[in-house]
């Protein structure tokens, strides 16, 4: 059974990273390719230091045990 695919626009990702991260600032967001979540290439600043992660937003029919 599919899930159904999250929808978050890349400014609401932004805004997310922004409020639960300790970030100076965003510097980019690339939507990745995904099946049954949503990715994000996210690059920041965090303590004058750039870092690049995966924002991974996982569907709610996920079980939390498949989230990594």
């Amino acid at each position: 059974m599919a899930c159904t695919r999250p929808d978050c626009p890349p400014e609401q990702a932004v805004e997310f990273v922004l409020q639960e991260w300790d970030i100076n600032s965003v510097n980019e967001v690339k939507s990745l390719p995904s099946y049954e979540d949503q990715n994000f290439r996210v690059r920041v600043v965090r303590s004058s230091e750039e870092v690049e992660f995966v924002l991974k937003i996982s569907s709610l029919e996920t079980e939390k045990g498949m989230i990594c």
